[in-house]
Order: structure tokens, then sequence, then C-alpha cells
């Protein structure tokens, strides 16, 4: 999955103080010290990409790191694509080059721009009469959401990322703000925008929506695992992960906090550990585990506090886990390297925190989190 952040929502979470919640992640099984790099505690985090040789981060600002330094190694900043802007909102990958939505911080100026993986050097790409809110990506396109006036988006869709000559037919009328963008099957692509799920190609797409979900709920992710099908995964603010094989048979899960109320569900992302596979599903108050045992889709699967005991051997609690801002933060998105089976958590306000994983049985799984 690759999404774009709502300009306002992430001008405003920059200053903003972390989101509370229930304590629901999960560390190592030993008591190891908490580690803390050289990125701002407080920062937002919207984008994250990597070379062959370094990570890239989009926070506000742009920050690097080359990848053989190790999970603790320091960042560096780095210089916007031109003196023009002073904000990063979104970074993603999209047929192997780099794309970045950048604005002033009045936000009366945005572009896009990108640059090729190995060599960074950044160049505007299209032309927009209206401030850019957004930018997104499936595998066979690059989005972009302008605000036309203070009531009505227009989405342009580019195959080669330079093209943005497409606008999509996005009811309603006012068109959405389209915030994220998965292709399932091959031919098919899937975009959610606030209460706004559609599939389709082209400039048609048509709504859809999953039995049991509510209207005055917003999608937050899409996810398409090929190891569990494949499989298309929706989630919503009314904490729902809604599975699809085919598009049209749907099932879901619900999780609530200890309160009862639902749980808002943002970003979502997969990672093996032993013989399972694991969707992670980014949360206002952490994340969730939905463990699929032997690597087999069930569709009596559930959201799963970390640590706990539903959740088994692929993860687990300590002191270090329980004493940490992490489990109390809103995790908007997560970037998943699986060359070196790393899972970063980006938070709202909270900064980037990293988990690596390793170990081959349950006696020696790691699962530390640590702050960057």
């Amino acid at each position: 999955m690759r999404r774009f952040f709502l300009l306002p929502l992430l001008l405003f979470a920059l200053a903003s103080c972390n989101e509370s919640g229930l304590g629901i992640f999960y560390s190592i099984s030993r008591e190891d010290p908490l580690e803390d790099t050289t990125l701002p505690n407080d920062l937002s985090v919207s984008g994250m990409v990597k070379s062959s040789e370094t990570y890239y981060v989009c926070a506000g600002g742009l920050y690097s790191r080359d990848i053989s330094d190790g999970e603790l190694a320091p960042w560096n900043p780095l210089e916007m694509p031109s003196n023009e802007y002073d904000l990063c909102l979104a970074l993603l990958e999209f047929k192997g080059s780099f794309y970045g939505f950048f604005s002033n911080t009045a936000a009366d100026s945005t572009q896009i721009f990108t640059s090729e993986k190995e060599n960074i050097a950044w160049s505007a790409v299209g032309v927009f009469d209206s401030p850019i809110v957004g930018l997104a990506a499936s595998e066979s396109s690059l989005f972009v959401t302008e605000r036309v006036d203070p009531v009505t988006y227009r989405t342009t869709a580019s195959a080669d990322g330079i093209d943005f000559s497409t606008t999509l037919a996005l009811n309603p009328p006012n068109g959405v703000l389209v915030t994220d963008a998965v292709d399932f099957p091959i031919g098919t692509t899937w975009l959610i925008g606030g209460p706004y799920l559609y599939s389709g190609s082209g400039t048609t797409y048509t709504q859809i929506t999953p039995p049991g979900s509510q209207t005055n709920a917003s999608f937050g992710g899409l996810y398409v695992s090929d190891d569990l099908g494949p499989r298309l995964f929706v989630s919503d603010s009314a904490g729902h992960v809604y599975a699809t094989a085919d598009g049209s048979t749907w099932e879901s899960a619900t999780v609530t906090d200890d309160a009862g109320n639902p749980v808002v569900l943002y970003d979502m992302e997969e990672v093996s550990i032993l013989d399972a596979q694991v969707v992670v599903v980014g949360a206002k108050n952490g994340y969730y585990d939905i463990v699929f045992e032997d690597g087999t889709y069930s569709s009596a699967f559930s959201l799963q506090i970390p640590g706990s005991e539903a959740a088994g051997a692929y993860s687990s609690s300590d002191a270090n886990f329980l004493n940490i801002d992490l489990r109390r933060s809103a995790i908007r998105m997560f970037f998943f390297d699986g060359a070196g089976t790393t899972l970063f958590a980006g938070t709202s306000g909270n900064g980037l925190w990293v988990n690596p994983i390793s170990g081959t049985t349950a006696g020696n799984l790691t699962r530390k989190w640590d702050r960057q």
C-alpha cells in the first residue's frame, strides 16, 4: 500500500501532541534498554522508502540513513527539492522511482517531485491548476488529488508518473480525497477516500460497500496479501478489518477498546514470523495483530493485542514495551523492509520506531521496539 496524507491534517499533526490510548504494543521477552537515535521524537511520519543502500523518511523534513549502519545509527537531515518548499508531506515509490509531495508552510504552494532511487536528484512533474492535497500510488498508477475549491476535489491518474491528464470520475459529484490505492486483482484498482471505497480502472470506478460497514466510518487503509490468497484487506475508523478474495464476498472482524468503543484503524502491513503470516494493523492506540498460523487464511480471523495470550508466540510483552510511548501512539503507517526483516512504525506526533525481527523459534524470537 502506498498512500498520501491530507495536507491540513498533517500540518496540524506536525505541531500537535501525542494521541493517547490503551497500551497494545509488544516487544521482546527480555528486558533490554530502550534506545533512541537522532530523529526528533515529536515527528509525524508520512512516508518512507529505500534504495539499495539508504532509507529515506518524510516527516515534515526529509531524513536519510545508510541501511548498513544499523537500526540505531543516526539519521541525516536532507535539503528540500527547492527553496520554495519547506515541508515534505508524502514520500513513496512508483515504478522504480521516488515521488514526493512538497509544500510551503502556508500551504499556498505545492508540487510533486520525482527522483531516481539510486541517485537522488529531484525534478518537478505534472502541471496542476489547484493546490495539491495528496499523493497515492498502486503498482499501475500514480494518483494526485487537488482541492479545486473548499468543497471540491479532483483526482488525476498517471500510468507513467509524468502524464496526469486522466481525471477520475468519482462520486459524489464533488469528488473525494483519495488516501490509498492498491491493484487487486490484475487490471483492477481499489481506492479509498473518507467513507468511500471504489473499484475500477481507467476513469471508471464503482463504489463498493462491504457488508456491515457504517456510513459514518472513514476507511483507513488498503493492503493486498499475495501469501494469503491473494486477498484484499480494508480497515476503517469503526474498528473493522474487511477481507475479500474476489471483491464481492467479504469477511470481517471488529475490535473495541476496554470501554467498548470502536478503535480507529489505519495502515496495514504483513510480516512473516515463524510459521505464521501476521497482518499488523495501525490504530489510534498503537496497533493490532491478525495472526494466520501455518500461513493459511482463516475467515474467522480476529484482531489481537500484541503480547496477549491470544496472539500466541508471534508477539510478546515485557517491561520495555509496557514503559514506552509507542503503545499510546497513533500509528498512521508501516514500512516493512523484507530484505532486512525490519518493521518500521510511523506515528502521528511521536516519531519513528523500528522493530527488527530475528529468531527461528518461539524461544529465541526477538521483537524489540526502539525509537529512531
